[in-house]
């Protein structure tokens, strides 16, 4: 057969210096030098993560209520992209209402969607294509924030790992590629926890072709199980915070993947950037600069494949960041009285309902249990060079 190349890019919130980019008709420079890489590809695939309105009517959920100009649409047929995955935890933060304004927006502009909707029916279709005569189905899917679709209101696919295999499996029964989108994990990590990679593993086995997956803002690495190559984090593409970021080292950082495939394998070309700190527009990463990141993104992968060292890694995220957590929690789950109460609620209904959250609290209270939690300090300094992108000592 031909080669089909597919490009996928990380989450793109075109925010603050890039919607204002975007608002004076420069919306081009955002792509920076990467245009080369962004263009020439049979299909190109981003995660849009918000909905493109200006509508201000956030709905009821703990952390930021994200939103960009409707005009940001002109940014993604810019940066020459196909396909905007809509399956995150943002996509539906002012409501329903934004939410098919976005489809309808991007489908305007030429632009197919893919893991969103008006209902869960909606939501839960997957996206059909056919290049150079084969079959391609996209499905996407989103970790159970506060933005999945349900039977009455819009947002996005929901992450339920049982009935996404048979999504899968039913999807490779009529396609000859099957492309599976997540978004999930715990933010900043850079190292997947156990059960990300059993579930991505396990969506491989049930006929994925590949995996690209993201949420974390940091990139994480890549394996190819039984032939299927799974992308665990792309970190972020164009994500501008601004001054907000200082905290979290490899904000900035990301990497587009080329998928090529021909015949019965596939090929996986991993391309880092960086955006500018000072215009927050993207450039390729280079010379030795470039050698270096690629070394940490072995490393990464490597750790994919020892268990029990990774899980070392985990566990030591886990001992940083579950006393966070667990105060969360303590807050109360009993209905809010006032604004005081709501937010605690919110958080704590989030620690209990997303997936990746309430693993981590639970392998922290099981570390506590089984007073492993000095063992697993011992693993923080190395988790604390790697989100700093630096290698272990």
């Amino acid at each position: 057969m031909s080669e089909i190349s597919i490009l996928f890019a990380g989450d793109f919130c075109p925010i603050n210096r890039s919607e204002r980019l975007i608002l004076s008709g420069r919306e081009p420079e955002i792509f920076g030098d990467l245009h080369e890489q962004l263009r020439g590809n049979d299909l190109s695939v981003l995660n849009l993560e918000c909905p493109l309105t200006t509508q201000n009517t956030p709905i009821a959920k703990s952390g930021p209520n994200l939103k960009a100009h409707p005009l940001a649409v002109r940014a993604v047929t810019a940066g020459g992209f196909d396909v905007a995955c809509l399956a995150n935890n943002h996509i539906a933060d002012q409501g329903s209402g934004p939410v098919l304004n976005t489809i309808d927006l991007l489908r305007a502009g030429g632009i197919r969607t893919v893991g969103a909707g008006e209902s869960i029916h909606e939501a839960q279709k997957p996206l059909r294509l056919t290049l150079k005569g084969k079959r391609i189905v996209l499905l996407a899917f989103a970790e159970n924030e506060f933005t999945c679709a349900d039977e009455r209101t819009a947002g996005a696919w929901p992450l339920e790992v049982p009935t996404n295999i048979d999504q899968i499996r039913k999807a490779s029964r009529s396609a000859d590629i099957v492309i599976v989108m997540v978004h999930g994990g715990n933010e900043f990590n850079p190292v997947p926890s156990p059960r990300m990679v059993k579930t991505y593993r396990a969506f491989a086995e049930a006929g994925a072709s590949a995996v690209v997956a993201g949420h974390p803002h940091v990139p994480q690495g890549y394996e190819v199980h039984n032939g299927v190559p799974i992308i665990y984090s792309l970190g972020n593409f164009v994500f501008d915070l601004e001054e907000d970021a200082a905290d979290v080292p490899l904000w900035s950082t990301g990497l587009l993947a080329r998928l090529t495939f021909r015949d019965d394998a596939v090929k996986v070309e991993l391309i880092p950037f960086r955006a500018i700190a000072e215009t927050s527009c993207l450039e390729r990463i280079r010379g030795s600069l470039r050698k270096q990141f690629l070394a940490y993104i072995r490393f990464l992968s490597r750790l994919l494949g020892d268990d029990r060292e990774s899980r070392r890694y985990w566990d030591a995220w886990c001992v940083l960041n579950g006393p966070k957590w667990a105060h969360y929690l303590d807050r109360g789950v009993a209905p809010w009285k006032d604004a005081a109460d709501r937010g605690g609620f919110l958080t704590a209904r989030n620690v209990l309902m997303c997936e990746a959250h309430h693993e981590l609290l639970c392998n922290y209270m099981e570390l506590v249990r089984k007073k492993r939690i000095t063992q697993a300090r011992k693993y923080i300094p190395r988790i604390k060079r790697l989100e700093r992108g630096l290698l272990p000592q």
